[in-house]
């Protein structure tokens, strides 16, 4: 919430002078019973819509910003937040939201944002990655010395669900540590403290406890029905959303149980997958196109369709949608063997607006497919995409190149795959040639080093020459590909083809020369080789602002002159062979 200097510095006091009760470290009111006497919180079952009172307790989540790839293009808001809120307001409490990393704050503009508005009672953190951890930490440490604050916190998110231990015992001053599914234990939490008890045996709550150790290891049931926590608004998202920027979770889980995805294990169990109701579905798309103009949306569920029975899934959203005169254009993300056994799912949500699938297809080898119990194969990946493509879809494709098993002949392989399938479809792309993350807690970890309690674990292939040529493609990444994504970052969206293309090329040669050395010259022939594409596709701006980038410090100022005038000759060399045609 926006708030001038004044407004903030009046809410302080009123939060300090109402004898709202502060928590201590130990997660207990100070003064329960004084704090009874003054707030009589409403608390409700979770998922149970109530009118709640006002002026009561105050709890602050916060999604830290962290840098990210220029690859990743996508500006979405945390949709986790809308639900944790829900749970606030149904335990009682009021509750602000903060999405630094949607809207790119610092870590000091994100303190500044929190103490400008009313001192929370609860401070919540949504740590998704080791860096985010980082983040916070430094975030409560400096609301302590700079406002003087000691607030109880509590982490929740992917990270904080895998190492939910140490965070609690990191010496980082958090308090409570909520594992997978956050709602239900919040609100148990919230309304734990607002009654003034400790909040002993709350499933899916870890704490740390009076003497220093952490209690809390009862797992939490998945929530069966995802309507009741999901009864959230869009008007609580704050920040400069543009209409193309808008999107909505709607199921949770993936029937896939691929070794190396963390997808399952965090939602519940593997292979297991809930979905919003096609009636709540259809609502919140009605909300964002009629209230808040939403010109596309992402979804961003896993796997929008499930398994159970796509074609009635997407039939009940279908007709649920042309009933009320929707019609917005949306992306989801599949399986490709739904793609292939069920065309018409596809078919009925295109008539809506569907108009771009996500399918990781990770690879074109089968051995390797089988190794990540990805449950399909290579010839089923080229069929889905040429699916998709025949319905006028576009399809971006996900795969994985670099990993502990590759070879040079099996990376040329999946080259000539992903070729093969581009040059036949041509509504088909991918957004990057991506190596295996391999996390901790999955089969594909295990395997590796069955005793790592690593978030990421690091890995080296067992063949040396694919080693260099991965360890070259990073370099090639930083000098290169990113910095012209950047220049061009706003012709994204017609240029993902093309510099997919222009990837796959890139690394066949590299694979190609066997070199062991990148050296000036090599990096000179792909930066040319990539102002001629986007000179191709944008302008010669776009291509000054690439070379004036000096990624790397590897391109001077005469090596720019030189890749320059390479990149004109090969464009007027271009031109001459048009003509001549």
């Amino acid at each position: 919430m926006s708030r001038s200097p004044a407004s903030a510095a009046t809410a302080g006091r009123e939060t300090s002078d109402s004898a709202r009760r502060r928590l201590n470290k130990t997660g207990v009111f100070t003064s329960s019973s004084e704090h009874l006497s003054h707030v009589k919180p409403v608390i409700v079952p979770f998922g149970q819509r109530q009118t709640m009172c006002q002026g009561s307790l105050r709890l602050l989540v916060c999604v830290p910003n962290v840098p990210r790839r220029p690859d990743n293009t996508n500006r979405l808001y945390s949709l986790g937040l809308l639900y944790l809120k829900r749970a606030a307001i149904e335990a009682g409490w009021d509750c602000d939201l903060l999405d630094a990393y949607f809207s790119g704050l610092g870590r000091q503009e994100t303190v500044d944002r929190i103490i400008a508005g009313p001192q929370p009672d609860l401070i919540g953190f949504s740590l998704h990655t080791p860096r985010m951890h980082d983040e916070a930490a430094w975030i409560i440490q400096t609301l302590k010395h700079t406002a003087g604050w000691n607030i109880p916190v509590v982490a929740g998110g992917h990270y904080a669900s895998m190492f939910g231990t140490d965070i609690l015992t990191g010496g980082d001053r958090m308090d409570f540590v909520i594992e997978g599914e956050g709602e239900g234990a919040l609100h148990d939490l919230l309304a734990a403290l607002a009654a003034g008890r400790p909040p002993d045996n709350i499933a899916g709550l870890k704490r740390l406890g009076a003497s220093g150790r952490v209690e809390g290891d009862k797992p939490r049931r998945r929530a069966a029905d995802l309507d009741r926590p999901g009864n959230i608004s869009f008007d609580w998202v704050e920040g400069d959303v543009q209409p193309d920027e808008w999107s909505l979770v709607t199921s949770r889980g993936c029937p896939g149980d691929c070794s190396f995805c963390l997808v399952g294990k965090l939602w519940g169990r593997p292979g297991d997958w809930r979905g919003h109701s096609p009636e709540w579905v259809v609502g919140r798309i009605e909300e964002l196109v009629r209230r808040k103009g939403a010109s596309s949306i992402t979804m961003v569920d896993d796997n929008f369709l499930g398994d159970d029975d796509p074609p009635r899934r997407a039939r009940a959203i279908a007709s649920l949608m042309k009933s009320r005169g929707l019609f917005v254009p949306f992306s989801i993300m599949a399986r490709a063997d739904t793609a292939v056994r069920h065309p018409e799912a596809f078919r009925e949500l295109r008539e809506v607006g569907l108009e771009s699938v996500f399918l990781g297809l990770e690879s074109g080898d089968d051995r390797l497919l089988q190794r990540l119990d990805k449950r399909s194969d290579a010839a089923t990946g080229k069929a889905a995409v040429s699916t998709l493509d025949r319905l006028g879809l576009k399809v971006t494709i996900g795969v994985i190149i670099f990993h502990p098993w590759m070879t040079k002949e099996g990376i040329l392989s999946d080259l000539r795959y992903l070729e093969g399938i581009m040059l036949e479809c041509p509504g088909a792309s991918l957004i990057g040639l991506n190596e295996l993350d391999v996390f901790g807690g999955t089969p594909v970890a295990r395997e590796l080093d069955p005793e790592s309690r690593q978030w990421r674990l690091p890995w080296q292939a067992a063949d040396r020459a694919a080693q260099t040529v991965y360890e070259s493609w990073q370099i090639i990444l930083g000098a290169v590909l990113f910095p012209a994504m950047r220049a061009a970052a706003k012709h994204d969206g017609h240029l993902r083809r093309p510099f997919a293309l222009w990837q796959i090329q890139a690394l066949r040669e590299l694979v190609m020369t066997g070199e062991q050395h990148l050296l000036e010259e090599n990096l000179i022939r792909l930066k040319a080789s990539i102002c001629s594409l986007l000179l191709k596709h944008t302008s010669r701006a776009v291509v000054e602002d690439f070379l004036g980038q000096n990624p790397g410090g590897s391109m001077e100022g005469h090596a720019a002159e030189r890749c320059f005038t390479r990149v004109d000759r090969e464009i007027t060399t271009e031109h001459q062979e048009i003509e001549l045609k």
